[in-house]
């Protein structure tokens, strides 16, 4: 599910109400790993706190004996080892204005202004890449360079969420950790917050054909563990399971 951030803020002005508890990121359906095996929610918990420390404040009837101070509370969630924004910002419809170069002048607008409201936490994926590209099958990891350079322009920290795609030549756990390697690099980072399976492994097409293919989600799994254990990211998860 992905949220337009400008349409929420808007909302929210408009209303003067708060949105509490929800988590676009963490769900009952989710589930963490660690090692060869599961862990429960708990690890990809959705327990949502209200950070007064983050909060903003506003003043009704400025200059008069009424006016009054408003303080609205940042709504947080819990995911593993890192607290991020409940509402976060996802990437899969981003694209350059330019063929030839990453840029666009509206999404570094909004990620400055994420970055100014305490909304920094982006998802994207290596998979995302310009509407053009995508849709030949193309601009692997595009998303995460024009991230990155939007990003590199921000003073305050942000929070990143990135996913690996299964896929028929990746076929051992080594591959997960390469692809992670991979995306640190386009990402800037030295650790992902948060590094996913984007969807289980079940793309298959010569099944069509009376070829058996076996799943390899859990060398996948394995592979999300090492990227863990090798300090290449924080948490590990799943995405549309």
């Amino acid at each position: 599910m992905i949220v337009n951030l400008r349409a929420v803020i808007s909302f929210l002005i408009a209303t003067s109400t708060l949105v509490s508890g929800l988590s676009l990121t963490a769900s009952k359906n989710q589930r963490a790993i660690s090692g060869r095996g599961f862990v429960e929610p708990s690890f990809l918990s959705s327990n949502h706190n209200a950070a007064s420390s983050g909060g903003i404040s506003m003043f009704l009837g400025k200059g008069s004996k009424t006016a009054k101070k408003i303080s609205v509370q940042t709504d947080t969630t819990r995911i593993g080892k890192i607290t991020v924004p409940s509402i976060g910002i996802g990437t899969i419809s981003w694209s350059s204005d330019s063929l030839t170069s990453l840029e666009s002048l509206e999404l570094q607008s909004l990620v400055n202004t994420a970055c100014q409201q305490n909304a920094a936490f982006f998802d994207t994926a290596e998979r995302y890449g310009s509407k053009f590209k995508t849709a030949l099958g193309l601009g692997w990891g595009e998303t995460e360079m024009l991230l990155k350079s939007f990003i590199d322009k921000e003073k305050q920290p942000v929070q990143i969420a990135t996913k690996f795609t299964p896929s028929p030549w990746r076929k051992t756990p080594e591959s997960v950790v390469e692809a992670c390697q991979q995306s640190c690099e386009r990402l800037g980072v030295e650790k992902i917050d948060l590094y996913q399976l984007h969807m289980p492994d079940i793309v298959k097409p010569l099944r069509k054909f009376g070829f058996a293919q076996e799943s390899l989600d859990e060398i996948y799994w394995e592979g999300l563990a090492q990227c863990y254990h090798q300090g290449l990211v924080s948490n590990v998860g799943v995405s549309n399971y």
